[in-house]
């Protein structure tokens, strides 16, 4: 079990101590890898979304007009995935809906990922 020194303060003026704990070296060691696994993990979400946009945009490549919900399909993503990966390429200016959501098609633009 993990040892912690715990002090109990009584400030002037007031009827009951509160409790302090004072972490050990160790602890602020390990919150400390902590915070570095989760910057990991950021870092290899972001990765993994630009890779996931890539393919939407390679699926289009081929037919611009394919549906969410064959882009969903194919790649094995919710449709609320595939909305979300849209919205963000379009919002990077990698995508355009050209027309109409149905009988419209998707327009690949120059500006690409890197």
């Amino acid at each position: 079990m993990d040892k912690k020194e715990i002090n109990l303060i009584l400030k002037e003026g007031e009827d009951k101590p509160y409790i302090v704990f004072r972490q050990s070296e160790e602890y602020l060691k390990m919150t400390e890898a902590e915070k570095k696994v989760g910057e990991n993990r950021e870092e290899t979400m972001g990765k993994t979304r630009e890779k996931t946009g890539e393919k939407i945009i390679d699926f289009i490549k081929i037919n611009p007009r394919i549906s969410m919900q064959e882009l969903a399909s194919k790649m094995r993503l919710s449709e609320k995935g595939v909305e979300w990966q849209i919205k963000s390429l379009k919002k990077g200016g990698m995508l355009e809906r050209i027309g109409q959501d149905k009988g419209g098609c998707w327009k690949v633009l120059e500006k690409q990922y890197g």
